[in-house]
């Protein structure tokens, strides 16, 4: 934990409640009227209250400072999603005991503000933060108020977080429907377009009775001598042959065309969905964002530093895409290549399509694709 010294804080801002007003008016109204009067009892009386008024606003002020807020953030998070935060707010020796205050952290504002009382007992403040930015969180101030002493006046005090380590943000990973029946249908294509035929040596996975056309290979001569009934062994069905994507990440931008922030951080939550399948499939991945270099994925460890890398990305424009296609020869051992886009297909799909023989093009709202001869032919997709 850090032990650095208190917190970067601003100056608190005290502000009168509504029973310190009261005070006040029960104060001033008897000094009033004593020097009115020229009544010396009634005139201490109410220099006495605003004396006493004097020092509950200074104690106020004073009270929270060397206020620190150590908080243990994840290192890794993804945008829109709940993660859990630890918080322990320490005092200095100072502090008046038993004092409850409010505090608030803008990661957790939709929980509203927790009522505690500081200490060296406090137990860890433990809630849920959320943030719907990408990239490395910066924190915002937290916020700690309170109404000591006597609920006179209001002390609210802010200062920077102790955070345990940097908060890293990744895109929300998102596939469309019309995406995901697309990647289980490239699934069973893998299956069914295999060239290797049953392995006779490899393990079987059940024995059944002999039927007419079986190969007599496949008897199981042990099983049958066993039962008595001639047996045949049902082999592994053939293995998918080992699968190799390609996704490319652009952002072709042509003349007269408007493009939004919200489409950009949609493609990069497609493109982050898509490596987290692949990575669960554990299939290879060359990924690209241009003009960034292309990257082999093999590992999981690879696999989450490029989903790293999307969360720090920035959108690089293009104004031809002639780049692109020269990008293709990245991608010539991909079995399929996704080429995402914030910008829509028809700008630029027709062209890119003549250099990745086999293709999924995706923008914001749509996908289609193409496929190498010989395979199925693949309908057009609409998201």
């Amino acid at each position: 934990m850090d032990e650095s010294p208190a917190s970067p804080a601003f100056a608190p801002v005290v502000s009168i409640t509504p029973a310190g007003t009261v005070a006040l008016v029960a104060a001033v109204v008897p000094t009033a009227v004593g020097a009115l009067m020229l009544s010396a009892p009634i005139f201490a009386s109410g220099l006495l209250a605003l004396a006493l008024l004097g020092v509950a606003r200074i104690a106020a002020r004073r009270h929270l400072g060397g206020m620190r807020v150590k908080r243990e953030l994840p290192a890794r998070g993804r945008t829109g999603e709940s993660f859990t935060v630890e918080t322990r707010l320490v005092t200095r020796s100072a502090f008046p005991a038993g004092t409850t205050v409010r505090f608030r952290d803008p990661l957790a504002s939709t929980t509203g503000e927790k009522r505690l009382i500081p200490g060296d007992a406090m137990p860890a403040l433990r809630y849920t933060g959320k943030s719907s930015r990408r990239g490395i969180h910066r924190p915002r101030p937290w916020t700690i108020t309170s109404t000591w002493p006597l609920g006179l006046f209001t002390t609210e005090r802010s200062g920077a977080f102790h955070d345990n380590d940097t908060l890293l943000l990744q895109p929300k990973p998102f596939l469309p429907q019309r995406l995901s029946s697309h990647l289980e249908r490239l699934a069973l294509e893998s299956v069914e377009n295999s060239p290797e035929p049953p392995d006779p040596v490899s393990d079987f996975r059940l024995l059944r009775e002999f039927r007419p056309g079986d190969s007599v290979k496949r008897i199981h001569w042990p099983a049958s001598l066993r039962t008595g009934h001639l047996q045949v062994s049902e082999l592994e069905p053939p293995r998918p042959k080992p699968r190799r994507y390609g996704i490319l990440i652009h952002s072709y931008e042509p003349a007269g065309q408007v493009l939004t922030p919200e489409t950009f951080e949609m493609i990069l939550r497609i493109a982050a969905g898509l490596l987290q399948r692949f990575q669960h499939e554990e299939i290879p991945v060359v990924f690209r964002q241009y003009p960034d270099i292309p990257a082999s994925l093999a590992h999981r460890s690879e696999v989450s530093q490029a989903l790293d890398r999307l969360a720090l990305c920035r959108r690089h424009p293009l104004v031809s895409l002639d780049p692109l296609t020269t990008a293709a020869r990245d991608f010539r051992h991909c079995d399929e290549v996704f080429l995402l886009s914030d910008c829509p297909r028809r700008e630029w799909e027709a062209v890119l399509r003549e250099h990745f023989p086999a293709n999924t093009c995706i923008d914001a709202t749509s996908l289609s694709s193409h496929s190498r001869p010989g395979l199925k032919t693949r309908l057009r997709l609409t998201a």
